[in-house]
């Protein structure tokens, strides 16, 4: 795996992907506190699940400082307007070499905008491929959510992959 430059900053025609900064965190717990994205992990309005998310939002804070660096997870941001729509992500620590699981989550106001979630995983496995010389790229969600699988057939490489997933 290449060593990228950092801290990463890519551009889309709509969106800026960036590291997370600590003054992201209101906008990343906040949209992780939302009844709708609790109920889709099962977790209640509680001091527990909002440590869990400032715990996680630590996490990416730290994955930033690691030599090397093998885990990349990014906020999407609007271009006109800097707000946070959720992130995206490659975490390649626990994959063969040049290998990593992509991930990607919208803050659930952003739940149907299906053409910001195609050009955020666009972005995102262009710059596994490119930047961090990658060779595979697996697509997860731990919470079987039905859109974020469809996302990543629809931006698969070749039919070949496609057909493979389904």
């Amino acid at each position: 795996m290449r060593t990228p430059e950092f801290p990463i900053h890519l551009h889309s025609p709509r969106f800026v992907f960036r590291d997370f900064v600590e003054t992201d965190r209101v906008d990343f717990v906040s949209y992780q506190m939302d009844a709708r994205y609790r109920m889709l992990y099962g977790h209640h309005d509680t001091a527990e699940t909002r440590a869990r998310s400032d715990a996680l939002f630590d996490r990416f804070l730290d994955w930033q400082h690691a030599e090397p660096r093998r885990n990349f997870q990014i906020g999407i941001f609007d271009r006109a307007t800097q707000n946070m729509l959720g992130c995206t992500g490659l975490r390649c620590r626990d994959e063969p070499a040049r290998s990593a699981t992509f991930g990607i989550e919208l803050a659930p106001s952003y739940w149907g905008h299906y053409r910001a979630a195609i050009e955020a995983t666009a972005a995102m496995i262009a710059y596994g491929f490119r930047e961090l010389d990658l060779v595979t790229i697996i697509g997860d969600t731990a919470s079987g959510n039905k859109r974020v699988a469809s996302c990543l057939l629809y931006t698969s490489p070749s039919p070949r992959d496609r057909q493979k997933s389904r």
